[in-house]
């Protein structure tokens, strides 16, 4: 299953120096198998031929869709299909993808 993760706060890494201050804290239980996907805006602001955002619609269809696939080859899907969307303004943005699975928990 797949559970969207709300946080406020800044930017990390927009403003040099600046100490980060988490807002609501937020407790997240993981087991072994899950992952924790983060994503830069350049992953969801991504267009389409006919000029429109994709929005996170786009990155949550392609993870649920490959569920059944080890995280690494999920990830290599979506920077697939957006390498195929990569072009004019769509190139001027940043692509980033980190994820972190968790192996087991004891």
């Amino acid at each position: 299953a797949i559970e969207k993760v709300f946080a406020d706060g800044l930017i990390l890494g927009m403003v040099k120096n600046e100490v980060f201050q988490p807002g609501d804290k937020q407790t997240i239980i993981l087991d072994g198998g899950d992952s924790l996907i983060f994503f830069t805006d350049g992953v969801t602001e991504i267009k389409n031929v006919n000029n429109k955002i994709l929005g996170e619609e786009f990155l949550i269809d392609i993870v649920s869709q490959n569920l059944q696939f080890p995280i690494t080859k999920i990830i290599e899907t979506v920077m697939e299909k957006i390498q195929k969307l990569k072009t004019g303004k769509n190139k001027l943005d940043d692509i980033t993808i980190l994820n972190v699975a968790i192996d087991s928990v004891d």
